[in-house]
Parts: C-alpha cells; sequence; structure tokens
C-alpha cells in the first residue's frame, strides 16, 4: 500500500510539473501549508491558466478574524496574488482562498482529513480554484480561474445591468388624414421599455388654414393616447415594439362665415390606435428606429354653415417618422 501511495504522489507531482511546463508561470499563488500532495493537485489544477504554487510551510495559522490580514500580508510578502490555507479544523479541513486584487476571501469547510489522499487532494484542488474564479468573477466549475489583469475586464463583463423602468421617447414626422398640418410629433412616456409596458403620448401639430366660400379660420387637432407596448427581439439590437390602446383628439376650430359671425368650436374624438416602431438599440439606453400609429376616430367630424361644406375629419389618421428612445430610470 505504501508503495502504491508513493507511486501515486510521484505521478501526481509530474503530471503537475508537465502541466507547469506546458505554460510558463506568469501569476504566483501561495499555499499555506505543508501537504505536498495537495501543492501538487492545486499547482496541476491552475498551471493551464498561467498560475504557479509556492510553498509556505512554516507559516502559523492566524485567528478566524485575522485570516484576511494575514492572508494579504502573505501574498505581498512573496509576490502573490492569491493565498490559499488548508487549515485543520474539529469536522475535517477548512480551505481558504483569498484573492489579493479584490482583498477578500472564502472559506470552506472539507469533511477530509490530513494526510490527504491523491483523490481528496485533487478535489480540494478544484474546490480551491473554483473558490478564486468566485472572488475575481462568478463561480463557474467548469472555467479556470482567470489571471489577476483580466479579472477587472471580466467582471465587468458579467455584471447585469440595471434593468431601466421609464424611458422617454419622441417622434416626428409625416401626418395622413389629419385635418391640420401635414408635419406633427409625439412626445411619449413608457413604463417598462424592454418588456410588456405602457406608454402615455401625446401628438401635436401647427395648425392649418381653412379658407372656403363660407368659412375662414385655423383647425388644430392634438391628441392624447394610452397604449400598451410589448417589444420583442427580431435580431441582436433590432427589436419590434407593436402597440395598442385608445387615443382621445380634441379639434378645435376657429374663424368666421362669411356673414362675419365667429366660430370658436372644439370637439373631443376617441379613437382606437394601433402602430408599430422597429428600434435599433445604439447603445444602454439609447433606441432609434422609425415608428408608425395609426387611428380610427368613431365619430367623423362634419363641419357645415348652413348648407355649406366647411370641414371634413377623416375617421382614419396615420403617422409616420423617426423615432428615438432614451431609458432614464
Amino acid at each position: 500500500m505504501t508503495i502504491v501511495l508513493r507511486t501515486s504522489l510521484a505521478m501526481a507531482i509530474v503530471l503537475a510539473a508537465a502541466h507547469a511546463a506546458a505554460q510558463p508561470a506568469t501569476e504566483t499563488i501561495v499555499l499555506a501549508g505543508s501537504d505536498p500532495v495537495f501543492q501538487a493537485a492545486l499547482g496541476e489544477a491552475v498551471a493551464p491558466a498561467g498560475m504557479g504554487v509556492i510553498r509556505a510551510a512554516e507559516v502559523t495559522p492566524p485567528s478566524l478574524g485575522a485570516l484576511s490580514t494575514a492572508s494579504r500580508e502573505l501574498a505581498d510578502r512573496l509576490h502573490a496574488t492569491a493565498t490559499v490555507w488548508l487549515l485543520e479544523s474539529p469536522h475535517g479541513l477548512t480551505l481558504v482562498t483569498y484573492d489579493r486584487e479584490r482583498d477578500g476571501l472564502l472559506i470552506r469547510e472539507l469533511a477530509f482529513a490530513l494526510p490527504l489522499s491523491v483523490e481528496h487532494a485533487a478535489e480540494a484542488a478544484r474546490i480551491s480554484r473554483t473558490m478564486l474564479r468566485a472572488l475575481r468573477t462568478s463561480p463557474d466549475i467548469d472555467q479556470l480561474p482567470p489571471r489577476v489583469e483580466e479579472a477587472p475586464k471580466l467582471r465587468a463583463e458579467v455584471v447585469a445591468p440595471t434593468q431601466r423602468r421609464l424611458a422617454v421617447a419622441a417622434l416626428v414626422g409625416g401626418r395622413f388624414g389629419a385635418p391640420d398640418s401635414d408635419l406633427g410629433g409625439q412626445l411619449a412616456v413608457t413604463w417598462r421599455p424592454d418588456e410588456l409596458g405602457f406608454q402615455i403620448s401625446g401628438e401635436l401639430a401647427p395648425s392649418a388654414d381653412v379658407t372656403t366660400s363660407a368659412f375662414t379660420g385655423t383647425v388644430v387637432d392634438v391628441a392624447v393616447a394610452a397604449v400598451a407596448r410589448w417589444p420583442f427581439e427580431i435580431i441582436p439590437n433590432l427589436r419590434l415594439a407593436p402597440i395598442a390602446g385608445i387615443a382621445l383628439h380634441t379639434i378645435r376650430l376657429r374663424g368666421a362665415l362669411s356673414t362675419d359671425q365667429p366660430i370658436h368650436d372644439r370637439q373631443f374624438d376617441i379613437a382606437a390606435r394601433a402602430g408599430v416602431a422597429a428600434m435599433y438599440r445604439l447603445g444602454r439606453d439609447l433606441d432609434v428606429g422609425i415608428g408608425v400609429t395609426t387611428d380610427i376616430l368613431l365619430d367623423r367630424q362634419d363641419y357645415k354653415a348652413a348648407t355649406m361644406q366647411v370641414l371634413i375629419v377623416p375617421r382614419l389618421q396615420a403617422m409616420v417618422g423617426l423615432l428615438a428612445s432614451f431609458r432614464v430610470l
């Protein structure tokens, strides 16, 4: 049995040396402990990432409260980027992994006892490797820990961005079927812009002149709308956002009849609104694209002066234009 153990230990050390030789170590981990089997297993586990292991055998194990300070001092003294402790505890062993760049540590109890077998040493080494990766990025047992200079970039990539809950949008374009100007704009506030949400918008256009044989004046159509909005991604960064809801149109007619009788009329029309926007994300908070909205008025407004036709407001109105949306909260 002794011969088998010695043979296994020798093979582990040879394998660790072979892996270390395959990729020169550019980063050093300090192992505070005297178990040579664990040292060989740890070296083998981290060697593919360009890491080497040095042993600091003559180190007095600190108390739990002093582990962070002792780990930092040991790493600084030996010019290392991480420290690993293998400490005896009442229920087995305590594995401690410390990262100098994050100045943080993780602690895990192991149901092993010294001296470690080759199998237990390999398992403890894999656990230590996972703990180091967790300190630098996120826990992922299938990947090697990154090098110390790569860790900040990886952490920035894995941090999930905070989802915005509110956005403001502006649409400017042409109007079709509206009684006033052919140019208009919409301003909107969207709740939950990246998922099923709700949008309130206002639409305004310059007033238009109305001139007939019986009437001379101006007309303007102002609309507010409340719609549901449900965006979905077609390809990365490109989404479609259909909307559906209701709109309230306020049509104001001002002027005078040919008899000099003044006309000041205001009508309110409810409409069903539908539309869609094609949006391309330029950054975390900015989307640009094209938007289309269509309103169907429930009532058709028909303005007459005696028997003379003054103005007809079509039931179907549409707007097409350029759209920009910015997430604010």
